[in-house]
């Protein structure tokens, strides 16, 4: 089913996401030095923004195609 295969790679790609946000948040934004940790800060929380977006847009393009 071609809904369950777009669900799984959502997934992978989601787990992906989240390891790559762990990752920048570790070294980027808490091991920065601390005169530079509120603009790491203010560039994390674009990339979360960013990434809810691209979930959200994904989303309710999964509930077209499965109504379809």
């Amino acid at each position: 089913d071609v809904v369950t295969q777009i669900t799984a790679i959502q997934s992978a790609l989601d787990k992906v996401a989240l390891s790559l946000l762990e990752d920048h948040a570790s070294h980027c934004v808490v091991g920065a030095e601390p005169e530079l940790q509120d603009e790491r800060t203010a560039e994390l929380m674009g990339v979360v923004k960013r990434l809810l977006e691209a979930c959200e847009d994904l989303g309710s393009k999964g509930r077209s195609i499965a109504r379809a």
